[in-house]
């Protein structure tokens, strides 16, 4: 009696993504430089990974990896696509980015690495001092006009500090 073939044998459910000579043309991501923008780098990741093939082993609805028992050549293909994609998002970052995420096997672990770890720095950060400083309001009968004014101060160095990659 032989074995089963696998499930998988005529008609793989995960396909093989050939490579194709598309270049990345943008600059890398960087979180500490002054101009990146993770969402920006995200939106170009994401059209540059559709023009190949590959937009979903990194944003939703994401392959899953497919059983290496009942569809070997599946799982084979997922596994060739997501090195693929794994190496596409290293390569577009600076080095400094992939030391924080390349201990990740997935490309979409990767890139939700990065994810986390970008919104720790630069404009993210931010956010929650600028929300402060909205929040800020001025009432002479509360407060007086110079203890204000020393407030928004703090509060703009703040969000300029942390711009900078600054903690305090």
């Amino acid at each position: 009696m032989s074995s089963p073939l696998p499930t998988d044998m005529m008609t793989p459910l995960v396909t093989l993504v050939l490579l194709h000579p598309v270049e990345w043309k943008h600059d890398k991501y960087n979180r500490l430089d002054p101009k990146a923008d993770f969402r920006t780098w995200a939106r170009r990741l994401n059209l540059f990974l559709s023009l190949i093939g590959l937009k979903e082993y990194i944003f939703e609805p994401i392959i899953s990896s497919p059983n290496r028992v009942a569809e070997p050549i599946a799982h084979r293909n997922w596994a060739s696509n997501n090195n693929y994609a794994r190496a596409i998002v290293l390569t577009t970052m600076d080095e400094a980015e992939q030391e924080q995420v390349e201990s990740k096997k997935t490309a979409a672990g990767v890139f939700k690495a990065l994810k986390i770890w970008a919104q720790g720095k630069g404009p993210v950060r931010q956010l929650s001092v600028i929300c402060e400083g909205l929040a800020l309001a001025f009432s002479p009968a509360m407060e007086p006009l110079p203890t204000t004014f020393r407030c928004i101060h703090d509060i703009s160095r703040r969000v300029d500090d942390k711009a900078h990659g600054l903690d305090y």
